[in-house]
Order: structure tokens, then sequence, then C-alpha cells
């Protein structure tokens, strides 16, 4: 009896663990601000065939803020594209990861040990494919 209530017991812990990891929460909009009005620089890595993109000047930079729409996607994609080095003030602010797919494009922000996941907006979505395609 105790085995059946000990199997029972981590059957239900890892079920609310599960439960818990498909829950995605999109950058607090103060961080969203912050990008949108101080990035001064991206460096951007396509995992396939390795391309690197420096992305720099006020207007391009700020992209990324301008790219993260303000909620997270419902599901997560088998991969990852590209990583994106955020610079705010010429310092190093935000590691990010780009998941390019037609159907479910989102950025993932990791700062200060925690991970967001942002749905792109129709200008992110744009100007990423462009990027994506030209690898």
């Amino acid at each position: 009896m105790k085995n059946i209530i000990y199997t029972l017991l981590l059957i239900s812990l890892n079920l609310i663990s599960s439960a818990q990891e498909k829950t995605l929460s999109p950058l607090p909009i103060s961080e969203i601000n912050i990008l949108r009005t101080q990035t001064s620089g991206v460096e951007m890595t396509i995992y396939e065939g390795t391309k690197t993109i420096s992305i720099s000047g006020v207007q391009n930079s700020r992209f990324v803020g301008f790219a993260a729409d303000t909620v997270a996607p419902e599901k997560l994609n088998d991969k990852n594209d590209a990583y994106l080095m955020i610079l705010v003030k010429d310092e190093f602010y935000m590691d990010c990861e780009l998941s390019y797919s037609s159907e479910n494009p989102y950025l993932i922000f990791k700062k200060d040990d925690q991970t967001y996941y942002n749905k792109l907006s129709t200008l992110g979505q744009n100007y990423f494919k462009q990027l994506m395609q030209n690898k």
C-alpha cells in the first residue's frame, strides 16, 4: 500500500512539474520598453550555416524591442534557429534566441536566470523571414 501511495505521489508531482513547464511567460513590458528605447546593438548568429550579423545604429538595433509582441506563444517549436546577444548602452544586456517558423515565430529572452517567450510582431516576422532566407 505504501508503494502505491508513493508511486501516485511521484506521478502527481511529475504532472504538476510538466504543467508548470508548459506555462510560457512573455518578457515584461518594462523590459520591452528598455529594448525599444535603449538597445545599442545586436549580434546575431544563425545556427545553420553559422552566419553572423551585426545590427547597429539606433533604428536597427532597437528593432528587437519592436519585433517582440507582448504575448507568449502557445507552444514551442522543435528547434531554435539563431542566437542574439543584445547590447544596451554598448554593454551586454541579455541573451536571446530566435525560433522561426512561418506558423509560430517567437523570441526567447534570457535575463536574470529567467526565460521569457514572446511571439514576433508582424514587423518582426517580416524582418527575420528575410534574414533567415538569406542565411
